[in-house]
């Protein structure tokens, strides 16, 4: 399986809710679906929807295409999403520490990162030279 890290910008468009540029063309669309694919659109509409933090956290923990995000990318999202929240990395690993079996979430994957490769600082002359007497 291929997995790639999900960004703050990537969590936020899933899960921010869709504003209707044209309420009558959408009102339009909805008209022609049948019934089961009209409730499949409104489960599909509102399950991302939350009211509080926690509820919010929950969804995208949730979520098994985000199970690549790290916590600070979660809750950077969070906070996208909802200005006034003061989540951190700290508050979604303390909900998943928490909560693991009560929600039921998926395992975390963490893909490797090649990590910037420190440059060794020359040396400020080695040994500074003794004086000649």
């Amino acid at each position: 399986m291929n997995f790639s890290i999900p960004t703050v910008e990537d969590i936020v468009t899933k899960y921010q809710a869709v504003e209707l540029d044209n309420p009558e063309q959408a009102k339009a669309e909805l008209m022609k679906l049948n019934k089961d694919e009209l409730v499949e659109r409104l489960i599909q509409a509102t399950s991302h929807r939350s009211g509080t933090v926690q509820e919010l956290a929950k969804a995208i923990l949730q979520d098994e295409e985000l199970i690549a995000a790290n916590y600070e990318t979660i809750a950077d999202a969070i906070k996208v999403m909802m200005p006034t929240a003061k989540t951190s990395s700290k508050s979604i690993a303390s909900y998943v520490s928490k909560k693991r079996e009560e929600w039921e979430l998926p395992p975390r994957i963490r893909i490797a990162t090649q990590r910037p490769k420190k440059v060794p600082e020359p040396e400020a002359e080695a040994e500074a030279p003794e004086a000649e007497a």
